[in-house]
């Protein structure tokens, strides 16, 4: 229920986050027998446990491995122990959470009006029906927290959730959409059940506050609900309520750590909570804007991100808690029996808990209304009305010293959003005085009634002080004071007066603009330097991503002109190993025509002393040369054919460098044909 008015901004939708762990087969399942009622499921744990520790380091995983071998144990305990400290709520307790309450105040009238209200609750209720996850959630936050999940996500805990539908009128008031969605259920169960709230619907709705005030910038001062009276919560409310709006949300946290010796839970988890919340890119900051209080808007995101918190809180890097997954599984196992309400009854367990929180909500307003009118009284005795007049008129005295204090110890009252209508009620009321002046003998007769009221609201304004430090709120309690006993003031207020404290408005008035001008022009030149800036770097980043693309083009270039080198390189080298090869053979053929022409040279010799010798032989052993069977050397003829040409052969043959050469002579044919071991070593 909402009065909606103004949002605190919505944040992206969170994911499920959950690790799931291993499932049997069917076959497996067949074949195990059915655990008793309330015992382990120990495969499931052990699954668990593989998937939340599997990413600690090695040298930690022996240890929690034997560890782990105390898990079920400790799981029986806790079981037992779990079932005696919280257990099932049955039908009757249950009920009392969500049935209509009687009060003086409320009539049957009353209640069959609300029926008629909640026809469009009902038919969406019946309608979107709810989800598994849901059911569960309303099984276990009265058993844990005392209360149904619309007593901690409600408008008098400054929460609302943040529904993508509109809200549901229901008479005078407004109720946000009733059907949570899956994710939003589950992620609400693992905080309902973890032991660093303390069973404590407060303490979850601070946790939950602090996030969305994290996730969306909002600089609001925060009205800190304090439901222990711990110091810690007590320099939060402070620190958070006299905070300057300029500050962030995560350097007055730090002023208040630095005030404490020891460091709460709940103070770690606020810290883990600014570190998991708060986005890189800050969105603009929520800021007062005279109207009242909006609830804070809590989506999945904010849950999930108190979930991921939670874990996070570790000291000296051990972590304080179970894993959130972990201790919800051994949670729910502890659950023995049907726990109230059943599935078949969970939409009209709905429908009453918000008929409930309607009542509550219209309650509280008839209650206001009714204090903010007097009631008669009898006037007191004539002999009593000068005392009491003069009573009177020193607490009047004293009201307005406590007003003036509380504004100049305060100076951020002067300087708030609220400031202007705070001023324009408390000229409204120096005025009231100054025309009550008339009528102080009718205001005599009711001194006695005035008297009764200002005992009261002293009494009131002594109860509040200790919870309620607000400069803003004591104004506001001696403002209505002034207005009440305005009757015994005399001479209190002039024209003088009131025309001084409209010019000192006027003047704060107009240096607020001033300040507001100033931050607009600082705005706008920060924002004229950061569009500046991005494009000096997008000119910057496009400049060398061309010169990136013209060196990897060069480079490219180089690499083939590398490769077409190595080719003409390798090329050479062929020709050169051709050439070395043919210088070989070339060398080769030279020392065979060497050969060639000693061994002519030899059988030119041997033939010219040769022809001597056969003669004087042939004439000693009475032979003729005639007889000699000289083939085609038989005749003169013959020999001078045959030794011309060799000799001329023989005279050219030292002066030429190669067998082709020697071939092209004119006669090398002749001495070829002649000589057959020639033609058969060389022409061959």
């Amino acid at each position: 229920m909402s009065t909606r008015a103004g949002r605190s901004g919505r944040g992206g939708r969170g994911g499920r986050g959950r690790g799931r762990g291993g499932s049997a087969t069917s076959s497996d399942a067949q074949a195990a027998p059915a655990p008793a009622p309330g015992a382990p499921d120990t495969p499931a744990m052990e699954n668990a446990l593989e998937l939340l520790f599997g990413n600690l380091p090695q040298d930690l995983q022996p240890r929690l491995k034997v560890w782990a071998q105390g898990v079920e144990e400790a799981h029986r305990e806790t079981t037992t122990r779990l079932r005696e400290v919280a257990p099932n709520p049955t039908e009757q307790q249950y009920n009392a959470l969500i049935e209509l309450v009687d009060d003086p105040l409320w009539t049957a009238q009353d209640t069959a009006r609300l029926n008629e209200d909640c026809a469009q609750l009902e038919q969406v209720i019946n309608t979107r029906g709810t989800n598994t996850h849901m059911q569960s959630l309303w099984k276990l936050t009265p058993k844990f927290m005392g209360c149904v999940p619309i007593s901690i996500i409600c408008p008098e805990r400054l929460l609302e959730y943040g529904s993508e539908h509109e809200p549901i009128p229901v008479g005078n008031h407004f109720v946000v959409h009733p059907n949570w969605p899956p994710r939003f259920c589950d992620h609400l169960r693992f905080l309902v059940v973890h032991p660093v709230f303390n069973r404590s619907p407060s303490l979850l709705a601070l946790a939950i506050q602090y996030a969305v005030k994290c996730r969306t910038n909002d600089r609001r001062r925060w009205p800190v609900q304090d439901p222990t009276g711990d110091r810690y919560i007590s320099l939060l409310a402070t620190a958070f309520r006299n905070g300057h709006r300029q500050t962030k949300i995560e350097d007055i946290h730090r002023d208040v750590r630095q005030q404490m010796e020891v460091l709460p839970p709940l103070c770690r988890l606020l810290r883990e909570i600014e570190r998991v919340s708060i986005p890189g890119q800050l969105p603009e900051p929520v800021e007062d804007d005279g109207e009242p209080f909006a609830a804070y808007i809590v989506t999945t995101s904010d849950l999930l991100n108190i979930k991921k918190a939670v874990d996070r809180v570790a000291t000296c890097g051990m972590p304080d808690y179970l894993p959130a997954d972990l201790r919800f599984m051994w949670t729910t196992s502890a659950n023995h029996g049907h726990p109230y309400p059943p599935a078949n009854r969970i939409k009209e367990v709905l429908l009453k808990a918000y008929k409930r929180q309607v009542q509550e909500a219209e309650l509280r307003r008839r209650r206001s209304a009714q204090a903010a009118q007097v009631p008669p009284a009898q006037a007191p005795p004539a002999e009593d009305t000068a005392r009491q007049l003069e009573q009177a008129t020193a607490t009047i005295a004293g009201l307005q010293e406590e007003l003036r204090q509380a504004r100049l110890v305060d100076p951020q009252l002067m300087g708030s959003d609220n400031m202007a209508s705070l001023e324009e009620r408390a000229t409204a009321a120096e005025q009231r005085v100054a025309q009550l002046e008339q009528s102080n003998a009718a205001l005599v007769q009711a001194s006695g009634q005035v008297d009764a009221r200002v005992v009261e609201l002293e009494t009131q304004l002594a109860g509040k002080a200790e919870k309620c430090a607000d400069a803003e709120a004591r104004a506001s309690a001696a403002e209505q004071k002034l207005l009440e006993q305005s009757a015994l003031v005399q001479g209190q207020a002039s024209d003088q007066q009131v025309n001084a404290r409209v010019a000192e408005l006027e003047k704060l008035l107009a240096e607020k603009a001033q300040v507001e001008q100033k931050c607009a022009d600082a705005e706008a030149r920060a924002s004229a330097a950061e569009q500046k800036l991005d494009q000096q770097v997008n000119a910057r980043v496009a400049e060398l991503e061309k010169l990136l693309a013209e060196k990897t083009e060069e480079l490219l270039q180089s690499q083939e002109s590398v490769k077409t080198i190595q080719a003409s390189h390798q090329e050479m080298d062929d020709q050169v190993t051709e050439l070395k090869r043919q210088l070989a053979e070339k060398a080769q053929v030279e020392q065979k025509c060497t050969d060639l022409a000693e061994d002519l040279q030899a059988h030119f010799t041997a033939q010219q002393y040769g022809d001597v010798d056969m003669e004087l032989d042939n004439d000693s052993h009475g032979m003729d040369g005639d007889d000699m069977d000289l083939g085609p050397f038989e005749d003169e003829a013959d020999d001078s054919l045959f030794l011309s040409p060799v000799e001329g052969l023989y005279k050219k043959a030292p002066g030429q460098s190669s067998m082709s050469q020697m071939q092209e002579m004119p006669d090398y044919n002749i001495v070829a044909r002649s000589l057959p071991w020639v033609k058969r070593d060389y022409v061959d």
